[in-house]
């Protein structure tokens, strides 16, 4: 998202859900009732801050851990999915984190799953183990 589309959704956003009233036609603007100001902010900073790039060794660990548990042969929870296919959907689900507001949480398990979430959209299935 480029810095001028970044500022366009907030304040989109801001409209939308923070406010009553248009200021586009000379309504003036009153919070909503229930709007949370600190989420608000938080998530203006999370769109403003430049997002944080995934190193190649961490990368390479969540793919390990993705294998670990995904992998048809020795994973704990094995998808019939080949391991290039985790893989893949462990990066791009990576690639997300860094541009659409999807929380990088350092390869823990609520990244594992949403790679989970990834291989099924892609028609993968767990299977059981042996």
């Amino acid at each position: 998202m480029t810095p001028t589309n970044k500022l366009k959704w907030i304040e989109d956003y801001i409209e939308e859900h923070c406010y009553m009233g248009d200021s586009k036609y000379g309504q003036s603007l009153r919070p909503l009732p229930g709007a949370d100001v600190d989420e608000i902010f938080n998530l203006i900073g999370s769109i403003l801050n430049e997002p944080s790039e995934v190193s190649l060794e961490k990368r390479e660990e969540f793919h390990e851990y993705c294998i670990a548990v995904y992998g048809r042969r020795s994973g704990s929870q094995p998808v019939d999915a080949p391991l290039t296919e985790i893989i893949r959907a462990a990066d791009n689900y990576i690639d997300r984190c860094d541009g659409e507001l999807i929380e990088w949480g350092g390869g823990d398990s609520v990244d594992r799953e949403r790679v989970f979430t990834i291989l099924q959209k892609r028609g993968f299935k767990s299977v059981r183990s042996k």
